[in-house]
């Protein structure tokens, strides 16, 4: 009988084994509280515990994930105001996702975005309650939308437009929270509605398609035809001009060269004089805050 039960025991535990391996997200959170005057510091590392469970222990997808394949990224809150005892804090959530590049040890960054607006309530014996079509707390929307955002984003990489169900998602979380919360409107240009709208937005597809083709048709094949694969991308910068000038200034193209100026500069740090030239051109007019970056990339 005692064989039997250590038998069964085995085999809930790699049972339980699989599903903690199938979760999709690799998050590592910081909590920044140097600016709420507290003596009830560790208030804060709980608060750290709870966001790095919501995210990293629940299932967001119906995919099975190995461990190796889960999503690397990192979630910084700053509060800049705040009181423990009300539970009540404002500030900022910086998100940064990246993916590894094939056949390298080079990890490239796919969402490096800050929010500005965010305001939530936290106490230590609250659960983290979430639904998706119905608002229960801010900060598990927030955690939530963001966790869908860097689903998508990784998807768009592997697969053209396969973030698409995750975009729609984070729609869903957002029109739940419309009215709710501060942050969710369209008054802030670089705010959550303008991202997830941009995201699902039709005129963008030729952006998003694009964005696979960079990742998995160029980057995790880059060292077989180096010169070729800069064309590739030249021309994927032709492509962003084009959409541009349907959707002038999107949120998600200057969020592309916010996370990737520095890669693209050692992708046109080498070969064809004239290519670089002409990408080195393309890039300053594209991303005007990086032409001096820009601009080495024909002095190599």
């Amino acid at each position: 009988m005692k064989i039997i039960l250590k038998f069964l025991l085995s085999i809930c535990l790699l049972a339980y084994s699989g599903i903690v391996q199938s979760q999709e997200l690799n998050c590592n959170v910081n909590i920044n509280s140097e600016k709420i005057q507290t003596t009830e510091k560790r208030v804060f590392e709980t608060m750290k515990k709870d966001i790095s469970n919501f995210l990293n222990s629940r299932q967001w997808t119906n995919d099975v994930y190995k461990p190796e394949e889960r999503i690397k990224c990192n979630i910084q809150i700053t509060l800049e105001s705040g009181n423990v005892t009300d539970g009540y804090f404002k500030g900022s959530i910086q998100v940064l996702s990246m993916r590894p590049v094939f056949n390298s040890s080079y990890e490239t960054i796919l969402i490096n975005y800050l929010d500005r607006e965010m305001e939530f309530e936290y106490r230590e014996s609250q659960p983290m309650l979430f639904n998706e079509n119905s608002y229960l707390s801010n900060l598990t929307s927030i955690l939530a939308y963001y966790a869908y955002i860097i689903l998508g984003a990784d998807q768009d990489s592997f697969v053209s437009l396969g973030g698409t169900p995750y975009f729609d998602k984070a729609r869903n979380i957002l029109n739940a929270a419309l009215f709710s919360a501060p942050g969710w409107d369209d008054k802030e240009t670089n705010g959550r509605n303008w991202l997830q709208e941009n995201y699902n937005s039709q005129l963008l597809l030729p952006f998003r398609e694009g964005y696979y083709k960079y990742h998995r048709l160029v980057l995790d094949t880059f060292e077989e035809n180096q010169d070729e694969k800069r064309k590739e991308v030249l021309e994927f910068l032709k492509q962003i001009k084009q959409v541009n000038l349907l959707k002038p200034y999107a949120l998600v193209i200057r969020n592309f060269f916010l996370s990737k100026s520095d890669e693209l500069v050692n992708i046109f740090s080498k070969g064809d004089l004239k290519v670089r030239e002409e990408a080195s051109k393309l890039l300053r007019e594209l991303d005007p805050l990086n032409s001096e970056k820009y601009l080495k990339i024909t002095r190599g």
